[in-house]
């Protein structure tokens, strides 16, 4: 196959050379990527994305393949984040965001949905007039269950109805946003999965034990329309094989299930439904976890991806798994190269391709007309400022168990100062691909280490459930032999030390500002966790698993936990701490670095920066800029 290959527009169309070239540093690498949630029409004449203005996120539509857009919507609150952009059909575009809401001094992330009917331009929130008239409505979440692929003018959509038992189901109106309901809850369920014609077979339910806090996830299915839910597989979590069903076959008779059954790594199964068994593994790797599903512009899962350094993707489908082979023989001088968003035919396509030291460029090929060529840098503000290699390293720990990493060297600096950047969740992991803040580390000259942790996801089962109750310990112990592995055997400096953590890696930093009051120079803890008891004591906080932390029933486990969590040994901190929060993160909430503040401010060389209305990832323009400038001068005045 021979394409035409075309460059088009890689620096940004906005901003003249000369202002990218007087940008601090850290103003360049606070950028925001320019477009998101890129998705191509199923007739492949237009593209629609969430393009970041200086005035802030909007909705806009493009033909294919330019980058000149016609604005749809602007969003109106300034942290508001758009979750996805479907199209139902050539005409309407689905676009689900959240945003945070304070409700007794929690604060929840509520999700919210709009169409917009292209043509007209008309957008219309996807919101049942009935359910609105409840107190706590605007605490109430709306997800897309459906884009039902034969009828563009309507989608399932999953709603909280206080007359049923947790979330019910409606068949939702584009142009005039009636719903209308199609199952009444009667199994507690929280979510809802539908096969490839929009009929409602899966249904997920969550339950959580308040004086264990094991969660119970059961899986419920129905034959056809007429029939009632039976429940198909139970599991708690960290009990047993995982389980996941994340699509169905044709006939819905069978599942595609990603589960680390057999192999102990997460892979994709199909699962006889009628006889509930396992069938045959379909797809899985000999060393990685399956990471998650594939979804086609119109929502339809069409196949699964892993990391093994960077994203890799299977279809289920061999017309789409030649797709890939054919992007990657187009954009062969790249370590990574998959589909973004293809028109239904596949013959229209964006693609994109990245290398751990180049800002990565979406590209467009046209199959149609036979060309190619790049379309946009992902950050055209940086296309230009040099980017440094991330290698892979690995060691043994002092257990002898073998962890991965990876350690990226400044060119040109000699005995550069390291800084450690453990990555959050715990049960997530760091990858080779380019990283904006390890990149903007590196441009200030420091080497940056990063290591995958026992406890990370993606690389087994077995390698996750070793880190678990190992808050403190095992996890923590990984990063400092990491350290002393890179200071033996790389040319950096043994003596001049940063550590800077996000969420979970925020807690690594105030833990090692602790047992190790001597390694670091300088502590920064970014959304970061002061206080581990605290953390698991809080009813309300669904998104750690808080029994990989703690025995939840074990009173005694969980005060010892006061060992682990640097609120109760600020006495020991010798070096400067950083603490930067958002007063909206969901996630962490930000007493957690106030907290900490108002008790260390006396005794320890302390800044807390809040950032108003700031969320958990810093997703916002103003929230970004502050984050940088905060960590550009803490580390200049330190290392």
């Amino acid at each position: 196959m021979h394409l035409k290959f075309i460059w088009l527009v890689v620096i940004v169309f906005f901003t003249s050379a000369n202002v990218l070239a007087t940008e601090p540093i850290h103003e360049k690498f606070s950028h925001q990527n320019i477009f998101q949630n890129i998705s191509v029409s199923p007739d492949g004449n237009n593209i629609a994305a969430v393009y970041n203005s200086a005035d802030g996120p909007q909705i806009v539509l493009m033909d294919y393949p330019t980058i000149n857009f016609t604005p749809l919507v602007k969003l109106k609150q300034a942290r508001e984040r758009v979750e996805s952009v479907q199209w139902s059909g050539n005409d309407y575009l689905v676009v689900t965001l959240s945003y945070p809401e304070y409700l007794n001094g929690k604060v929840f992330r509520v999700g919210r949905a709009y169409s917009i009917e292209l043509g007209s331009n008309k957008v219309k929130p996807l919101i049942n007039k009935h359910l609105a008239k409840d107190k706590y409505h605007k605490l109430r979440g709306y997800s897309v269950a459906s884009m039902l692929p034969n009828d563009p003018q309507h989608i399932l959509m999953s709603a909280y109805d206080s007359k049923d038992v947790a979330v019910s189901v409606f068949k939702v109106n584009l142009k005039n946003s009636k719903f209308k309901k199609i199952i009444v809850n009667k199994y507690e369920i929280n979510g809802w999965v539908a096969d490839k014609q929009g009929n409602i077979r899966l249904g997920i339910q969550l339950d959580k034990d308040r004086a264990t806090s094991v969660v119970e996830r059961t899986i419920w299915y129905r034959k056809d329309n007429n029939s009632d839910m039976e429940k198909l597989h139970s599991r708690k979590t960290f009990d047993g094989e995982t389980f996941w069903p994340i699509a169905l076959n044709d006939e819905a008779t069978k599942a595609y299930v990603v589960s680390d059954h057999q192999t102990r790594r997460d892979s994709l199964w199909l699962f006889d439904i009628v006889n509930n068994k396992f069938e045959k593994m379909i797809y899985g790797h000999e060393k990685y976890d399956i990471d998650g599903a594939l979804k086609n512009s119109q929502g339809e899962v069409i196949g699964v991806y892993y990391f093994d350094d960077f994203k890799r993707n299977y279809y289920f489908d061999q017309k789409s798994n030649n797709l890939t082979k054919t992007v990657s023989n187009v954009l062969k001088n790249t370590d990574s190269a998959h589909v973004v968003s293809a028109s239904k035919d596949k013959k229209r396509i964006i693609a994109w391709a990245q290398s751990p030291n180049k800002v990565p460029v979406y590209y467009y090929i046209d199959l149609r007309n036979q060309k190619a060529g790049a379309w946009l840098a992902q950050i055209p503000q940086l296309v230009k400022q040099p980017m440094m290699t991330t290698q892979n390293i690995e060691f043994k720990a002092r257990d002898g168990k073998i962890i991965p990493g990876y350690l990226t060297i400044p060119q040109g600096v000699e005995k550069p100062a390291l800084v450690v950047l453990p990555h959050g969740g715990p049960n997530a992991r760091d990858y080779r691909y380019f990283d904006p803040i390890k990149q903007f580390i590196a441009a200030k000259g420091h080497a940056v280490l990063q290591v995958n942790f026992r406890g990370s996801t993606g690389f087994g089962s077995d390698f996750e459930t070793d880190g678990y109750m190992g808050w403190g310990k095992q996890m923590q112990q990984d990063i400092y032999d990491g350290m002393d592995y890179v200071v033996e055997n790389f040319s950096v400096s043994k003596k001049d030390a940063c550590v800077v953590g996000f969420s979970y890696g925020g807690y690594v930093a105030l833990t090692s500002a602790f047992q190790e009051p001597n390694r670091f120079d300088c502590v920064a803890s970014i959304s970061g966790i002061s206080d581990v008891k605290e953390l698991v004591k809080d009813e309300n906080n669904w998104f750690f698993d808080l029994n990989n932390i703690v025995d939840m029933s074990d009173s005694k486990a969980i005060d010892e936990l006061e060992h682990v969590s640097a609120i109760n040994h600020i006495d020991r901190i010798k070096s400067p701490v950083l603490l930067i929060h958002g007063t909206k993160d969901t996630q962490v909430h930000h007493t957690q670095s106030s907290d900490f503040y108002d008790q260390a401010k006396k005794k320890v060389d302390v800044d807390y920066v809040e950032i108003k209305d700031g969320t958990h990832y810093f997703d916002d323009k103003e929230s970004r800029k502050i984050l940088f400038k905060e960590l550009s001068a803490f580390l200049d005045k330190h290392l």
